[in-house]
């Protein structure tokens, strides 16, 4: 048996504290001995997957600080718990037989190895994201009723978190959902008080035509924005009714973001995210990546209701053409 010893705080209006031993065993992770069902509801993946995704991340060529060398597996699993649930490191002691400290360093270092890796895929991958598929999106949206010539929704996720004194505060990220149910594009992070016009318009690129955004996008270079009615202009019933049906879509492609935090709910405990303390913007990215591959292997909401099959995991990463 081993000791590890964590600080709790006895009072909130003292700053009197106590340590308490937790005594755990430490033992070799086993992911063979994990029902499916345990595995989706603990790492989002079935087992087989979790072991392929563990080896094309490629975590192998990580270098751990203080020799640390755990496998493949039991690092990505670390990761994909801890981010499933706002847990905290000893709750999660007994799942993996490490100490917190050891579940801490494997997290973080895991999480900024992936985002070094795989940012410009998350920003905007042009293997994937050529001209040749960004044509064949408008002809799903308009298959089911849309207008012609949209291809994707941009629309903006503001992450709360705590900067350790008592404020909350937001950061905003940009993304743009594709009809296959990926967040094809993610940029950030922004502080919280920027609108999303400000966002998009700080990284608009020419390859990024004919979106349709909400109404707090501003008409430019290849985005469009619902009618509007002003002093001199009422808009029409057809344009009423063509207001109503795309922001059916704009709900349904929401989803997508909060499809995020729905798998990866560690996000949405704002207390435990600490601006200075933890990569907060990282955290979020690696989830949106980790999402993009769940939607890949087993489809979204999204991808069904615009019938676009998502691409394979080695065709999102490049790998295959």
């Amino acid at each position: 048996m081993n000791n590890h010893k964590t600080t709790i705080s006895v009072a909130a209006s003292t700053s009197a504290t106590v340590s308490v031993a937790i005594q755990y065993e430490v033992f070799n992770f086993d992911l063979d001995s994990w029902s499916e069902v345990r595995c989706l509801e603990y790492f989002r993946f079935t087992k087989s997957d979790v072991v392929s995704l563990s080896l094309k991340l490629g975590l192998d060529l990580i270098k751990y600080p203080y020799l640390i060398k755990p496998s493949q597996t039991l690092a990505f699993c670390i990761v994909l718990a801890r981010l499933s649930s706002p847990s905290r490191y000893k709750d999660t002691l007994y799942l993996f037989g490490r100490s917190c400290t050891y579940q801490s360093i494997i997290f973080n270092t895991v999480h900024s190895f992936l985002y070094d890796r795989f940012r410009n895929i998350l920003h905007w991958d042009k293997r994937c994201l050529d001209v040749r598929m960004i044509k064949s999106f408008p002809n799903s949206i308009k298959e089911i009723g849309g207008p012609e010539n949209i291809w994707g929704f941009p629309e903006d996720e503001q992450h709360q978190f705590y900067t350790g004194y008592k404020w909350c505060h937001a950061i905003k990220f940009q993304g743009i959902t594709t009809p296959d149910g990926l967040i094809a594009s993610l940029i950030g992070q922004f502080e919280g008080k920027l609108g999303d016009w400000m966002i998009f318009d700080e990284d608009i690129e020419e390859s990024r035509v004919f979106l349709y955004g909400d109404p707090a996008y501003s008409l430019s270079f290849g985005l469009i924005y619902p009618f509007r009615n002003t002093a001199k202009y009422q808009m029409t019933e057809e344009e009423r009714a063509f207001n109503t049906k795309m922001s059916g879509y704009q709900i349904a492609v929401e989803h997508c973001f909060g499809k995020v935090v729905k798998l990866w709910s560690f996000l949405a405990f704002k207390n435990g995210l600490q601006v200075g303390l933890s990569p907060v913007g990282t955290y979020y990215a690696i989830a949106v990546l980790l999402t993009n591959l769940n939607t890949c292997l087993y489809g979204s909401q999204i991808s069904l209701q615009f019938k676009v099959t998502p691409p394979s995991v080695n065709h999102y990463w490049g790998l295959e053409f």
